[in-house]
């Protein structure tokens, strides 16, 4: 007897034969994903991105919001997520159902390193959960990892923290109920001490937060005893309806710039070429929206760009609330000197438009051809500032509304671009790099700013820093005690805090 009329034996058995291979969690976790149309995904320990990367292999096209606490496996997580828009690394933290720093115990092979102790059972079935040292490590509340907008968006949940999964389920209650699709680590036997087993977990996902059961798919064997140790179980509401989305891509966006004055560069050969210059920067602008703006105290000189007046050069926070008119769209902040290339528009309509993104230019050296067109070449990746931002028009609101950029940090003068992505990233905003990405392209020339000026902006910097940890709604309170609590003296301190914002931020 057929028990699926409608489909054959041999198609039932074609599907199932898919999954039978070492990646079968991963590939059933994809396959539903696709079939309940889930676009938001939470990674809560990533390690260094295996799941996350099988996702993708196993057709996973949605959003995959990484977490994990350790700073080796992080840093690669890092990298190799640099190339997936969709893939976003939140802070180097942990997740649990309180806040405060603990010491995670790093196992030999890395990815079972835990906050709790390894238990004998786990050591005998493998010698590499042996500890061989710690790492202190910040562990935030689970429902705090991003703002509750993003966070009520977010449906699907692996959690994979090595026998803190009951911690992590309790630090996230406040939006359970909104996930529809679960994986997670369940052990058999006590693989670490004092955590939960398969059955007790079982039993809370079902009985108390109302989770079918979709498999226990086996994942560890003790060699020693020949039983399963540890499984994967996945967990799901198929009758749950979705939650409103916020579907992936940027509609229109508004582009808002500062040209101040009449910009002078020099060409390889020294002619004057500014003017010229600047005609290739608002024609790229003007190719990615209708709507671009200068926030400036002279008016541009390209007509098509709408003039918001100010008396003297803008400060960031002048530009925030000038913009602030421009309800509903994303804004692309950029200097007022930089050509967003043609890979910069395309890559627009991919992008999580909960996510700020940002990236560094490449710079380069102009020749002028006898047609009078500009070449370009001896292009170089600048590693150490960033000249363009997407804005997601939540965040450009809270800046507004709550002051959070101070006056004193002004256009074209150095750290303001250093304040924005720490500043999303402390409240709840997902942040991107567009590391080493030909998005964005910049004639060099000599810098313009004093050292003086960098030293000072340099302290305001630290000191806008500090009062974001000292606030209750701060989200990244391990990543911003990271980033400014370095030793040395001012400009010792100011250079290490340079090298962790443009090295180590996601």
């Amino acid at each position: 007897m057929n028990p699926n009329p409608g489909k054959s034996p041999a198609v039932r058995a074609d599907f199932n034969a898919a999954f039978l291979n070492e990646d079968r969690p991963e590939q059933i976790f994809s396959h539903h994903l696709k079939r309940l149309g889930i676009i938001r995904t939470l990674d809560i320990g990533s390690n260094s991105g295996q799941f996350a990367a099988k996702l993708r292999t196993y057709g996973y096209e949605g959003v995959i919001y990484s977490v994990e606490p350790q700073r080796s496996a992080y840093a690669q997580l890092v990298r190799q997520a640099k190339s997936d828009m969709r893939w976003i690394p939140l802070a180097r933290q942990g997740a649990g159902s309180e806040k405060g720093f603990v010491d995670l115990n790093i196992s030999e092979n890395n990815w079972s390193s835990s906050v709790l102790e390894v238990h004998p059972n786990h050591l005998r079935a493998e010698m590499a959960t042996r500890i061989v040292g710690t790492e202190s490590i910040y562990i935030n509340k689970s429902s705090e990892l991003l703002g509750p907008q993003i966070l009520a968006e977010v449906e699907a949940l692996k959690i994979d923290v090595q026998g803190f999964e009951e911690q992590v389920i309790r630090g996230y209650l406040p939006f359970m109920s909104k996930i529809r699709l679960l994986l997670l680590e369940l052990s058999l036997v006590e693989c670490y001490r004092g955590a939960p087993d398969l059955f007790a977990l079982d039993q809370y996902l079902v009985n108390d937060l109302s989770f079918s059961r979709v498999s226990l798919e086996p994942s560890y064997y003790d060699d020693v005893l020949g039983v399963v140790q540890q499984y994967d179980g996945i967990y799901y509401k198929p009758d749950k309806a979705p939650c409103s989305q916020v579907p992936l891509g940027l509609g229109g966006v508004t582009l808002v710039t500062s040209i101040g004055r009449t910009i002078t560069r020099k060409s390889k050969n020294g002619e004057e070429i500014g003017r010229e210059w600047l005609d290739v920067c608002s024609q790229s602008w003007a190719r990615l929206s209708s709507d671009v703006c200068s926030v400036s105290e002279t008016a541009p000189p390209d007509n098509s760009i709408t003039w918001l007046r100010t008396r003297t050069r803008p400060s960031i926070a002048e530009i925030f609330r000038a913009v602030s008119q421009k309800s509903g769209n994303h804004v692309v902040l950029i200097n007022g000197d930089i050509a967003l290339t043609e890979e910069f528009n395309r890559i627009l309509p991919t992008l999580d438009p909960s996510t700020i993104y940002y990236g560094s230019r490449l710079d380069a050296e102009a020749t002028v051809a006898p047609n009078k067109s500009l070449d370009l070449a001896g292009l170089t990746y600048y590693r150490w500032g960033f000249d363009f931002f997407v804005l997601t028009p939540g965040f450009v609101s809270l800046v507004n509304e709550e002051r959070l950029i101070p006056e004193e940090f002004r256009i074209g003068e150095p750290w303001w671009d250093y304040l924005l992505p720490v500043l999303a990233m402390a409240y709840g905003f997902p942040i991107k790099n567009f590391r080493s990405q030909n998005y964005a392209v910049h004639l060099k020339h000599d810098m313009s700013y004093s050292p003086d000026v960098w030293l000072k902006n340099g302290q305001r910097f630290v000191a806008s820093v500090l009062k974001m940890k000292e606030d209750s709604r701060c989200t990244t309170t391990g990543v911003l005690s990271d980033v400014v609590e370095v030793d040395g003296s001012i400009e010792e301190q100011l250079g290490r805090i340079c090298n962790n914002i443009c090295l180590d931020l996601p």
